[in-house]
């Protein structure tokens, strides 16, 4: 059972370690050595005092979890060498340990077992960089080293982009893959189309034809959306958003289109239609929080649209979040898992530092960086739907919407429906 003053001093620790303040950090894991020493090592690693370090770990009983965290830190490395050495059970945490060695060029270690258990890229990259062969292997890591190996014979790379292209539905990384390829005579079908997307955009008679033939393939229609928004033509990017509605949350287990009508949700500055998606795709916690620009940058642009409660539901959230956090930080640290509780310190720094809380304070966007995690998702040329809006480039509408811009839409409900919802927000 702790005593109130030493649970008074971890709370104290806690504090600190969030604000970086090493100093006081120092000062109460040396009141709190005597029971635990977890907080003074911490405190060494955080400030990387190797030496302290060295010094106070032979008195500690170590584990993997703790050699991981020194390794990425590069520190001790005599210290977990030598445990690695003395471990009989060889797990996954021990060949991530081993790797960690390997890359910094720390040790010499078979290549071949390492990846037997690990299959990283990593790896491959410093035998790219070693001039290191590898045997064959049936993975997309293995590939793609043999993509970048330096290799006169363009069979084997041809062949190699092939076979990327056709595991991968990842619109950024086959654009790079692509981008690689001198012809596509070798390509057919989906992968064809999608080829000629990525490298010439949008082409008004591909997507007619692939409209005309759409038999509900995800990947056809996620096809037809980016040649309607790269277009950046208002017809096509109402065609767009009808498509998207119509097929929302009709695929299972693929979430893309429904990200695409969110998107375009965002586009026409339809607020409260953007709320309903975040409760239907059941949008919470984390990813709650790093999409959350969605409908605040949309918010922002409307001045007649009033809902103190979103905001005040937001804050909340966070702070419950960084409540999360400050407990789960005493559980890593008391447990060796250092690297975690050094994650939650910076998690916790970005939380503090929200971005979307400050532009709802400011009422204002004040953000430069446009960049999201959803920006590529239909390769760069369509990245202008899924940026933030920033201080310099907030959503920019096409011209007003008239009604030849919907006469290719038959559906009389949805052209109801875009028209009440424009008149609405507009």
């Amino acid at each position: 059972m702790l005593s109130q003053s030493q649970t008074l001093l971890k709370t104290k620790f806690q504090q600190a370690a969030f604000k970086k303040n090493f100093k006081e950090m120092y000062e109460i894991s040396n009141k709190l050595f005597k029971n635990n020493k977890n907080y003074l090592i911490f405190t060494h690693i955080i400030t990387k005092n190797e030496k302290e370090l060295n010094l106070l770990l032979p008195q500690i009983t170590a584990d993997i979890e703790l050699v991981l965290c020194l390794l990425k830190n590069d520190l001790c490395l005599k210290f977990c060498v030598t445990f690695l050495n003395s471990l009989k059970v060889k797990d996954y945490l021990y060949y991530l340990s081993i790797k960690e060695l390997v890359i910094k060029d720390k040790i010499e270690y078979n290549l071949e077992i390492l990846l037997d258990n690990l299959d990283d890229y990593s790896i491959y990259e410093f035998g790219l960089t070693n001039g290191k062969d590898f045997k064959q292997r049936d993975t997309m890591n293995y590939m793609y080293y043999l993509l970048h190996k330096q290799n006169d014979d363009k069979q084997i790379k041809k062949q190699t982009l092939i076979f990327l292209i056709n595991k991968t539905k990842v619109y950024k990384d086959l654009e790079f893959l692509y981008n690689m390829i001198e012809n596509f005579d070798n390509l057919e079908g989906i992968f064809l189309e999608i080829g000629k997307f990525l490298k010439f955009g949008y082409d008004k008679e591909i997507c007619k034809t692939l409209y005309k033939n759409y038999s509900g393939d995800v990947d056809f229609l996620k096809l037809i959306l980016g040649h309607l928004i790269e277009s950046k033509k208002i017809n096509n990017l109402i065609m767009a958003l009808f498509l998207s509605k119509k097929y929302f949350q009709k695929f299972e287990n693929n979430y893309e289109i429904d990200l695409i009508y969110l998107f375009l949700l965002k586009y026409f500055l339809f607020y409260y239609e953007i709320l309903e998606v975040f409760n239907n795709m059941d949008i919470k916690n984390n990813l709650e929080i790093s999409m959350s620009y969605i409908w605040s940058d949309v918010y922002l642009q409307l001045p007649n649209i009033k809902n103190s409660k979103k905001e005040i539901v937001y804050k909340l959230h966070l702070s419950e979040i960084k409540s999360i956090i400050e407990d789960k930080f005493f559980m890593f640290v008391e447990k060796n898992q250092f690297g975690h509780a050094i994650d939650l310190i910076d998690v916790f720094d970005k939380l503090n530092n929200d971005v979307v809380e400050k532009e709802l304070i400011e009422k204002k966007i004040l953000t430069t960086e446009k960049t999201t995690q959803f920006s590529f998702l239909l390769g760069s040329k369509c990245c202008y739907l899924f940026n933030k809006c920033t201080e310099k480039n907030n959503i920019t509408l096409c011209d007003k919407p008239f009604n030849n811009d919907l006469e290719d839409i038959e559906d009389e409900n949805f052209k109801s429906w875009f028209l009440n919802k424009w008149s609405l927000y507009h």
